[in-house]
């Protein structure tokens, strides 16, 4: 590099500082201090807007690249969630658990009694009997479908786990009823629970 190109790189240099700073040397002080120089000091004053816009693209393209891939990252742990959720359930009360909820908590939090809701998890109510609001309140704090919880109670009835039978006849599910007819036995709901299921 000759002696000339390290005096216009020096030169160039301090210009583009100069350009960079809140309150920079018009070109015309720069041609009047560097008359030899005007000429590839026009080419730099013409060039910057490019530099400018290039630079500001490049940061873009960045910005755009790693939007996408937060969106992608995204959607994949949407799809997950959506996907878990689509499985068949396997257990209220579980879910209910998983969720720091216990049957009591469960009950309380959907108006209903716990013998309700052991019903409700053995499938031994009558599934087009469960009232629309009950399964919608039960989706919201379970955190799954209305459509899972309708095809959960669907779901022929089951024996309660850990049922204890001294009988050598061979245990049978009890007969399944209607949520109507659950109410009215329930002796832990109040009268105005039940007043409120009836309507």
């Amino acid at each position: 590099m000759s002696q000339n190109d390290m005096e216009l790189d020096a030169l160039y240099a301090a210009w583009s500082e100069d350009q960079a700073s809140r309150v920079p040397k018009p070109l015309k002080e720069w041609m009047q201090a560097y008359p030899n120089q005007a000429q590839d000091m026009v080419l730099w004053a013409s060039a910057e807007p490019i530099l400018h816009v290039a630079e500001e693209r490049s940061a873009y393209s960045v910005s755009i690249e790693q939007t996408l891939a937060i969106g992608a990252s995204v959607l994949t742990e949407q799809r997950a969630k959506m996907e878990a959720n689509l499985q068949p359930l396997q257990s209220l009360v579980a879910i209910a658990k998983e969720k720091g909820l216990s049957v009591k908590t469960l009950a309380q939090q959907v108006s209903i009694g716990v013998t309700l809701i052991a019903k409700l998890q053995d499938r031994l109510l009558v599934a087009n009997s469960v009232p629309n609001a009950l399964i919608e309140r039960l989706s919201q704090l379970l955190e799954v479908t209305t459509e899972q919880i309708r095809a959960y109670l669907q779901l022929p009835p089951q024996l309660a786990k850990g049922a204890m039978f001294k009988s050598p006849d061979v245990p049978r599910v009890g007969e399944q009823q209607t949520f109507e007819k659950a109410v009215e036995e329930a002796l832990e709901m109040s009268a105005e629970q039940k007043a409120f299921w009836k309507q």
